[in-house]
């Protein structure tokens, strides 16, 4: 026989039963939320790091066109056809569309995971000459014009996407 005391105590457990399963059910769910989030920020991170490796590469490749080439100051157009832009005023060349279009791209493939990673791309702007003084020779003056040289300046911008493409990522370098 089933006395009183205990019928009270059976619809208890049942209670706190339903309450214990309840916060467990809460905290399943909530942990199940933040492993997905931080799923999505490392996935993003390393598309994030894969553009910029991308991008650093596209610049390294321009440098190396540089050194190669060694293209005149005439070869740089201000529609930058083959990838050489002349400096502009006007308009940033990592803003303009059009310019890219006529852009560098990567020679090499950048593959991350067995996937191609995009079409990273480069421009190079001639952006004008530094003149600079090389050391006196005997005989001459201060500030003469004879010992007087210059260097072609450059800027490098590369530009790339990660893996993901949600992102562009833009690294520049100037080049003395």
């Amino acid at each position: 026989m089933i006395t009183n005391n205990q019928t009270k105590q059976q619809g208890i457990t049942l209670v706190v039963s339903v309450i214990v399963l309840t916060i467990v059910l809460v905290l399943t769910v909530n942990t199940i939320k933040n492993t997905q989030t931080n799923a999505r920020i490392a996935t993003n991170f390393q598309s994030n790091l894969q553009g910029q490796a991308a991008a650093q590469a596209a610049v390294l490749e321009g440098q190396q066109y540089l050194i190669s080439q060694q293209p005149s100051s005439t070869q740089f157009t201000t529609d930058c056809r083959s990838g050489l832009c002349v400096q502009q005023k006007v308009e940033k060349v990592w803003n303009s569309n059009a310019l890219w279009q006529n852009a560098k791209p990567l020679q090499s493939t950048l593959k991350t995971k067995g996937k191609i990673i995009g079409t990273p791309s480069y421009l190079i702007e001639y952006v004008g000459d530094k003149y600079y003084q090389d050391s006196l020779s005997v005989g001459s003056e201060y500030g003469s014009n004879k010992d007087v040289s210059k260097k072609p300046i450059y800027r490098i911008t590369g530009k790339a996407q990660g893996q993901k493409g949600q992102k562009q990522t833009v690294i520049q370098s100037t080049v003395y």
